[in-house]
Formats: C-alpha cells, sequence, structure tokens
C-alpha cells in the first residue's frame, strides 16, 4: 500500500469494511488483468472493488459514509469525502439496446466501458496506455486527458508520499509536495508496495503486467516502447520510514461475502 511520511501529529481511523454484494455488483470482467489490490466502484463513491490474484472480484463499502479514493492502480484508502473527490452524481451513461458508446471508467486512466446493444463490458487498455475520451481510443499518457493523479492534489505540507509505479515494478514515485519525481530501484530489486521499499521480486510479489484486453487499435507513431528497467544515476533503492495520512483508513485484504 502507499506508504506516506508526515511530519505532522495524525489522527487514524478504526478500518473497517461493509462487504454487501446485495446492492453493489461487480461489473463483468473488472479484475481481468488488473493487478491484485482495491479499486473504486464505477458506481458508488462509498464502494470499492477488491481484485484477487485469481482476477476475480468482490465489492466492498467503506465504513460509515466515507468515500473511497484512488491514490495509484490497486492502492486507495476510505477517507472524508470532500478529501476523496468523488461526484456521486457523475454516473455512467446508460446503455440501451442499439446503443453503442466507450467511455473512461470513473477515476481510472487504463479502463473503458463499452456498450454494445444494451450489454456493458469493462475493458483495459494495454501496458502504458491510457483512455483518451476525445479520440475514443487508447493513447500514450502524455495524449491522453485522463486527470489521474499520481500525487495527492492537497498535500499536507512536509508530507511525502511514496507510491509504486504503475507499469513498472522497478520504478517507484516519490511525491514532494504534490510534485512526482520518479526513482528506480537497484537493478534487479522491485519496489515493495506493501513496505514502501525496494527488495527481490520473490519478497515484493509485484505485479503489473495482466492480461491487457487489445482495445482500440493505436496507430504505430503513438505508441511507446516497454519501460527498459533502468536505474538513476542516484541509485535510489528504498525510501523508509512511514507512517499513515491524517483522517484516512486502507482497506485491508479480501472483503468476505
Amino acid at each position: 500500500m502507499q506508504k506516506k511520511l508526515i511530519v505532522l501529529g495524525l489522527v487514524c481511523l478504526q478500518v473497517g469494511l461493509i462487504v454487501s454484494q446485495q446492492d453493489l455488483e461487480v461489473p463483468p470482467d473488472f479484475c481481468v488483468g488488473q493487478e491484485p489490490g482495491h479499486y473504486p466502484h464505477p458506481d458508488d463513491c462509498n464502494g470499492f472493488i477488491y481484485c484477487s490474484d485469481a482476477g476475480e472480484g468482490a465489492a466492498g463499502r467503506c465504513i460509515d459514509d466515507l468515500h473511497f479514493r484512488p491514490d495509484a492502480p490497486g492502492v486507495g484508502v476510505c477517507t472524508y469525502p470532500e478529501e476523496a473527490g468523488c461526484d456521486p452524481n457523475a454516473g455512467g451513461s446508460e446503455c440501451n439496446v442499439g446503443d453503442f458508446w466507450e467511455e473512461r471508467v470513473p477515476q481510472t486512466c487504463n479502463q473503458y466501458i463499452r456498450c454494445v446493444n444494451g450489454e456493458t463490458t469493462t475493458r483495459r487498455c494495454a501496458d502504458n496506455l491510457h483512455w483518451d475520451s476525445a479520440t475514443q481510443q487508447c493513447t500514450t499518457p502524455v495524449l491522453s486527458d485522463c486527470p489521474y493523479p499520481i500525487c495527492s492534489e492537497n498535500p499536507t505540507p512536509g508530507e511525502i508520499e511514496v507510491i509504486p509505479h504503475p507499469t513498472d515494478c522497478n520504478l517507484y514515485h516519490i511525491c514532494i509536495n504534490g510534485e512526482p519525481i520518479e526513482r528506480a530501484c537497484a537493478p534487479g530489486q522491485h519496489f515493495d508496495r506493501i513496505n514502501g521499499w525496494c527488495t527481490t521480486p520473490e519478497e515484493a510479489q509485484c505485479e503489473v503486467t495482466g492480461s491487457p484486453d487489445p482495445g482500440p487499435e493505436v496507430p504505430p507513431e503513438e505508441s511507446t516502447p516497454e519501460p527498459d528497467g533502468e536505474t538513476d544515476p542516484d541509485g535510489e533503492t528504498e525510501p523508509d520510514g512511514e507512517t499513515e495520512p491524517d483522517g484516512e483508513t486502507e482497506p485491508e485484504g479480501e472483503p468476505e461475502p
């Protein structure tokens, strides 16, 4: 999970989840190609979906009236609505018989919903690509209009966030005052998203490749090569010393049906 170093005092909320599969459904194929973790529910600010290693999903809710806020793919916290930034009235378009449309899954960059003749499916762009609502296709992040933030929009002064790279196990981001700085683990190491440091691939258990949906074709000139896993000259390895953010609680484990 995302780790945060905060200089100021902290107030931690009790962790708790309410599982309700009767009123919250997991969209078909939502977890296909996703790395294990928690993702925002596309239809409910209070809800989230846990994707397992096997690609299966289970819906759950944050405690009380908290909203789920995604901080990185598979990483999120239950926090106050004003901090989550989720609009409960921003539901997706209706999918009726005879309709065909595609739109981004709320609060994600690489997933989109396809409506075909009254049936919807959730799809995922290929690795390193984001969905662009203007062109209605998967493209490079720099050409996409996705507003998904790498760092928190309103960071606490003196706070440092350490978050995993969404597509490369060897990389991670350090956010200082809301500005991301990309760093690389030593050669052969992976970033451990749970503990917030670099370690062996066996201990990190990083999975970011998955089996992406081919989706719309991307023109060759807009494609980008896969990251080559090179390290930066500083040889950064592991940020340490972490605490939890004020007024936030992390979903723990898989919700039990």
